[in-house]
């Protein structure tokens, strides 16, 4: 039955029945796998899991470190484009800041409706614009004079005249990021390759 099957596509099939390879195939299909084939798969499996797993935990944590890198960016661009179509202040917050790691819980742009300069969402709420959430477990966001606030002018610089950066990166991964946002309001992104986090 099994050299009929396997023999059943072929061009000359009943030619072909005898061969060495189709009465292997068949001895094969009744037999199963013996354990020292199986030993020798799984072994192989192991070596490839050993040498492929903790890359990519480094590559996952890498790709994180990106991730906040590009939200901080854009959340700092948002607010100053806003601040210049608005006419008003616009503020990047970060939310429940940690010293050393100011940005890590996320961060939100919002607009200051009730001149209190604090994000109030009560009875009279601000305009939030957009909230970011917390990054990937690991991720630092450290800013260097430890502020976790930012305002945007009209004129899209910083209310501040002095140019800040935030120091982004994990120990999981050899990849930082440095964002130094300048007087003018503009955020200039460099990459550092570092085995230390901050």
């Amino acid at each position: 039955m099994c050299s009929t099957q396997l023999d059943s596509g072929l061009k000359h099939g009943p030619k072909r029945r005898g061969t060495p390879i189709c009465r292997y195939v068949c001895a094969l299909g009744r037999r199963g796998f013996t354990l020292i084939e199986m030993m020798v798969v799984i072994s192989i499996l192991a070596i490839l899991a050993a040498v492929t797993v903790p890359n990519l935990s480094s590559f996952v944590s890498s790709s994180a470190v990106s991730g906040a890198q590009s939200e901080l960016v854009s959340a700092l661009a948002l607010a100053r484009n806003e601040a210049g179509r608005l006419g008003a202040p616009v503020f990047v917050t970060a939310i429940n800041p940690i010293t050393g790691n100011e940005f890590g819980g996320g961060w939100r742009v919002w607009r200051d409706l009730n001149a209190s300069a604090d994000y109030t969402s009560g009875q009279t709420p601000d305009e939030l614009i957009r909230q970011f959430d917390v990054p990937r477990a690991g991720v630092v966001m450290r800013t260097v004079s430890a502020g976790s606030q930012f305002t945007f002018q009209p004129s899209g610089f910083l209310a501040s005249s002095q140019a800040t950066s935030i120091t982004i990166c994990s120990a999981k991964s050899n990849k930082k990021y440095t964002v130094v946002l300048q007087a003018v309001g503009m955020p200039d992104v460099s990459e550092a390759s570092s085995s230390t986090c901050p």
